[in-house]
């Protein structure tokens, strides 16, 4: 049971941390190709 919920928890903060990297990644991507 417990190794359930930490999977499940473990899942939404690799999302997470997906997600921020992809946003970061992109903003600087932009910065990058306007100069």
């Amino acid at each position: 049971m417990e190794t359930g919920i930490l999977c499940h928890y473990g899942m939404r903060l690799g999302w997470d941390a997906v997600w921020l990297g992809l946003r970061f990644f992109s903003d600087h991507v932009e910065k990058f190709l306007r100069i």
